[in-house]
């Protein structure tokens, strides 16, 4: 579990993405993505001694119903295979249910939404490990707050609480705060970030306010939804976690229809540090 969020976390910072449609939290509907130039069939991500690959499958009806994400580590190199099944009710758009089964994992992840189709309860359970991971979300104004609680043999082991500050149209703000969570000591920080006006795929997909969006403990769990446009800088700091110091200032590369095709990235703390994303569509 650590493992994969720390992949995914990686990249939550270099590219978080959104759509051209501005996502609204109080909607009784969920709109059927367009298919044309609209949906992701892979994003491969580099940085150094990590390449990232996530492949998404679709049904008829333009539900994600399989994600892949493979992870090649270092030198070595060491490759990480991790796919995700999806369920739905009836021709519900917004999944209640998520497996991983790959590799002989044996997790479940149940997701409960209120009467607006606002995810409002993450609970993930990883049967192998014993361990329960249950997120709440509360949503006030333009801030959203997620409060983390995992256990391990039914024995609370750490607490973690995220607050994503929104601007009408991206989140401009976020601020996490972890106590126990394996981490010694308990730590707290914070991005604030800047963004273009162009799409963002990643929250065209019909998984992103459920999946795509999420506490910082959640597997798969960033805030990608939060956001309409991309990220062009995102600028870390903490007062007790090591991470990315410094500006990442992301650069895009769009097609015709204000996708991105492709993006670079460095940081301003580190000019060794780089990333490279590019980005496939189905037609």
């Amino acid at each position: 579990m650590k493992a994969k969020f720390l992949g995914l976390a990686l990249i939550t910072v270099l590219a978080l993405l959104s759509c051209q449609k501005e996502l609204s939290y109080t909607s009784d509907s969920d709109p059927v993505p367009e298919q044309k130039n609209g949906l992701l069939s892979k994003r491969i991500t580099e940085v150094p001694d990590l390449t990232l690959i996530d492949s998404f499958e679709y049904d008829s009806k333009n539900r994600c119903t399989r994600l892949y994400s493979d992870g090649i580590i270092g030198p070595g190199p060491y490759v990480v295979n991790y796919f995700y099944d999806f369920y739905y009710m009836g021709d519900e758009m917004q999944p209640y249910k998520i497996t991983d089964t790959s590799q002989g994992r044996d997790m479940v992840w149940w997701i409960e939404y209120d009467g607006q189709k606002r995810k409002i309860l993450d609970s993930v359970d990883y049967f192998g490990m014993d361990d329960l991971q249950v997120t709440r979300y509360a949503y006030l104004g333009n801030r959203i707050t997620a409060s983390t609680t995992l256990y391990h043999a039914d024995t609370v082991i750490g607490r973690s609480k995220d607050t994503f500050d929104l601007d009408g149209n991206n989140c401009i703000r976020y601020v996490g705060f972890a106590e126990g969570m394996g981490q010694v000591p308990d730590y707290w920080w914070q991005y604030t970030m800047t963004h273009d006006n162009k799409i963002n795929p990643l929250s065209k997909l019909n998984i992103a306010k459920s999946v795509l969006f999420g506490s910082s403990w959640t597997e798969l769990g960033d805030f990608d939804a939060l956001n309409k446009n991309n990220y062009i800088t995102a600028t870390f700091s903490s007062t007790t976690s090591p991470g990315p110091s410094g500006t990442i200032t992301n650069q895009y590369v769009y097609d015709a229809d204000g996708y991105p095709v492709s993006a670079t990235g460095n940081n301003s703390a580190d000019p060794t540090w780089f990333v490279r994303i590019k980005y496939y569509y189905n037609k």
